[in-house]
């Protein structure tokens, strides 16, 4: 480009030229700058919608599990606080033995001295006890029922226990089993049954699984009603409640709790309706501990917040 010294010299027709040339730049720089703002503008839109891709999980969105991979386990335990194991110094436990096994199995020597084929007779021993699960396997108890017919045409029968109801049927331990795996570890009804036909040999069909636990229910309702009792006499109780999922729809499981007892029901509401029909808290007098929650302030009873 010229000098602004050199451009004095110019005459007015290369000046004119000379502003023509350098318009036409500047229009030229216009649009490339515009172009750089939309191409920038579609960078961000793109970054952003990476982002958001990149933020979702099977927690956050319709994501499936397995698309995540397998992720990298991170501890839960802060830098410095004392790493998973023995403490250095503290002496361990161990399996003690057993003064009363319930197996012996007795491992001889030969017969003979190896050396010169002379009759031995056992001596001392080494013992050494193996703790074992026993075979897991179902009894069978057969009820028998008989009858007793008098002379005089009169007859009498022997009664079957109240918990004999069908002709084949299972025992207490094996419901109470049922109940548990299903209920306190969780486990799924197909998969409680594969579990017992492995451990037991036998292998409850799901409608099953679910009918011992429908069962288990209603053996519980009576205690259930004689712990919310024992709640109403408490001198201090603490309330929560917390939403579950019920066959996919939003319920509350509902908490009582004093130092030794603890008592929880589910319902669909969270709030007054669900005291109301569940009939413990409205008839509470005592002290209640509570995060402020609006409905427990309707109770009449002493209230206290906790944090």
């Amino acid at each position: 480009m010229e000098s602004l010294a050199k451009l004095s010299g110019l005459s007015h027709a290369k000046k004119d030229h000379l502003i023509h040339s350098l318009w036409s730049i500047v229009g030229e720089l216009r649009q490339e700058v515009s172009g750089l703002r939309e191409q920038a503008h579609r960078l961000e839109i793109e970054k952003t919608s990476l982002q958001a891709q990149a933020a979702k999980n099977s927690s956050n969105s319709s994501k499936p599990p397995a698309s995540e991979g397998l992720r990298k386990t991170r501890s839960l335990r802060k830098r410095g606080e004392r790493p998973v194991g023995g403490v250095p110094g503290h002496k361990g436990s161990t399996l003690e033995r057993s003064e009363t096994p319930e197996h012996i199995v007795e491992h001889l020597p030969p017969p003979q001295c190896e050396a010169c084929g002379t009759r031995l007779e056992p001596g001392e021993y080494q013992a050494r006890q193996v703790f074992d699960l026993p075979q897991p396997v179902l009894e069978v108890t057969e009820h028998r029922a008989w009858q007793a017919r008098c002379g005089c045409g009169h007859l009498q029968q022997g009664v079957f226990p109240d918990e004999v109801k069908a002709p084949v049927q299972y025992g207490a331990r094996f419901k109470a089993a049922v109940v548990y795996l299903t209920q306190y570890h969780m486990l799924p009804a197909k998969r409680t049954g594969e579990l017992l036909e492995a451990l037991c040999g036998t292998h409850p069909s799901t409608g099953t699984v679910m009918n011992l636990i429908e069962q288990g229910r209603r053996r519980l309702e009576a205690p259930h009603r004689a712990l919310a009792e024992a709640l109403l006499r408490q001198p201090v109780v603490g309330a929560d409640e917390t939403g579950a999922r019920v066959e996919g729809r939003l319920h509350w499981l509902h908490v009582l709790a004093s130092e030794s007892l603890s008592w929880l029901s589910v319902h669909p509401k969270r709030g007054l309706l669900a005291f109301e029909e569940l009939g413990v808290l409205p008839r509470f007098r005592n002290i209640l501990v509570h995060d402020g929650f609006k409905s427990y302030a309707k109770l009449e009873c002493a209230h206290a917040l906790c944090n």
